[in-house]
C-alpha cells in the first residue's frame, strides 16, 4: 500500500459515536458501520453520518482519484439492519407540538438518504446495504435505496408505522412506488404487512437472498466480482436510478405532508405509537439480545400474526 493509499485510509477511517467507516485501499470501498444504542435512527446517527459524508467530500474535493468507488452500509447488530425512525423521540415532539424540531429531524433524515441517493456527488461509485434480521420503515428504504442490495434469508421487512397513521418515509417511499408502479408488494405496503423478500427480488429491488452461512463473504465477493468491471457498473446503476429521482420541491412537498399528519394525530393514534416507541426501546441493539421476551415479540406490531 503506498503512502496516499495509507493516508486516504487514515483520513476515512474513523470511530463516531453511533457509526464507524472504514477505508479499504484494496477495493476503495467505504465501509459503513451504524451502531447507534437502539436500532434506529436517532439524531446522533444522522449527524454521524452527515460527518461522514462530509468527510468523504473534503478528501474527494482535494483528491478525486482517491475517492471511493463503493459505499456499503450495514448495521453492527447481525439481528436487525434499522427499524426505521427515532419513534420514541417522535412521539416526545408530536406530544409537545415541536414542529420546528420534527422539521429538523426530518431534515437530517432526508439529507443523509438523499446524499447517499446521489452517491456522495462521487462518480463514478456504487453503493451497496446487506440486511439482516429486520429492516423496517425508513430503515428499509434506506437499505433497499443502494445499487446492490443483499438480504439474509429469514429477514423480516415492513413500514408498520402506517398501521399507527403515521408515515413511515423519508421521502423515498415515493421512489419505491416508482420502481413497482403495478406491484402486488404495494397492497401489503400501503396496509405495513410484511413484504415478500422473494417478491422484492423478484421486482429487482434486491440484488440477491442470501443463506446465513454465506453472510459475512457475499460483499467480499460481489467486490472481487464486479471490481474488474466497476466503471460501466457504476454508470449503469446511475442511469437506472436517474430515472427515479426525487426533485428537491417533491421531497418538500412530502416533509409537508408528513409534518401535517403527524401533528393531526389524536390521542389513541399517539398512545399506540408510544407503546411501539416502547417495543423499538426494549429491543436493545446487542448481538445476543433478539426481540423476544420468553418467546414473545416485544414489537406490538408483531403480535398479531401477520409478522
Amino acid at each position: 500500500m503506498n503512502s496516499q493509499n495509507n493516508k486516504c485510509k487514515h483520513f476515512l477511517t474513523q470511530d463516531y459515536e453511533q457509526l464507524s467507516t472504514y477505508f479499504d485501499p484494496v477495493y476503495q470501498a467505504l465501509w459503513c458501520i451504524m451502531k447507534p444504542p437502539k436500532p434506529v435512527f436517532t439524531l446522533t446517527l444522522l449527524q454521524n453520518i452527515r460527518s461522514a459524508q462530509d468527510r468523504v467530500a473534503e478528501l474527494c474535493n482535494a483528491k478525486k482519484e482517491y475517492s471511493p468507488k463503493y459505499i456499503i452500509w450495514l448495521s453492527d447488530n447481525p439481528n436487525c439492519f434499522s427499524l426505521g425512525l427515532d419513534i420514541h423521540y417522535i412521539v416526545q415532539l408530536i406530544a409537545q407540538e415541536e414542529r420546528q424540531n420534527l422539521s429538523k429531524y426530518l431534515d437530517f433524515c432526508m439529507d443523509v438518504f438523499y446524499i447517499n441517493l446521489l452517491r456522495l456527488d462521487i462518480n463514478p461509485s456504487i453503493t451497496i446495504s446487506l440486511i439482516r434480521g429486520k429492516a423496517y420503515g425508513a430503515g428499509l428504504e434506506a437499505a433497499i435505496s443502494n445499487d446492490v442490495v443483499f438480504v439474509e434469508e429469514g429477514t423480516k421487512c415492513c413500514f408498520p408505522e402506517i398501521r399507527y397513521n403515521l408515515l413511515p418515509s423519508v421521502g423515498t417511499l415515493k421512489l419505491l412506488m416508482r420502481k413497482i408502479p403495478h406491484s402486488e408488494l404495494k397492497d401489503s405496503i400501503f396496509k405495513g404487512k410484511q413484504l415478500s423478500i422473494d417478491l422484492l427480488r423478484k421486482e429487482g429491488l434486491i440484488e440477491k437472498i442470501v443463506p446465513a452461512s454465506e453472510v459475512n463473504q457475499v460483499i467480499h465477493n460481489c467486490l472481487k466480482s464486479i471490481h474488474p468491471r466497476h466503471r460501466i457498473y457504476s454508470y449503469l446503476y446511475r442511469e437506472k436510478s436517474k430515472a427515479l429521482m426525487l426533485s428537491p420541491k417533491e421531497l418538500l412537498e412530502f416533509k409537508l405532508l408528513w409534518l401535517d399528519a403527524a401533528l393531526s394525530l389524536d390521542y389513541k393514534d399517539i398512545k399506540k405509537l408510544k407503546r411501539l416507541a416502547t417495543g423499538l426501546d426494549n429491543f436493545t441493539n446487542h448481538p445476543k439480545i433478539s426481540a423476544s421476551i420468553h418467546g414473545e415479540s416485544i414489537l406490538p406490531f408483531e403480535q398479531d400474526g401477520n409478522l
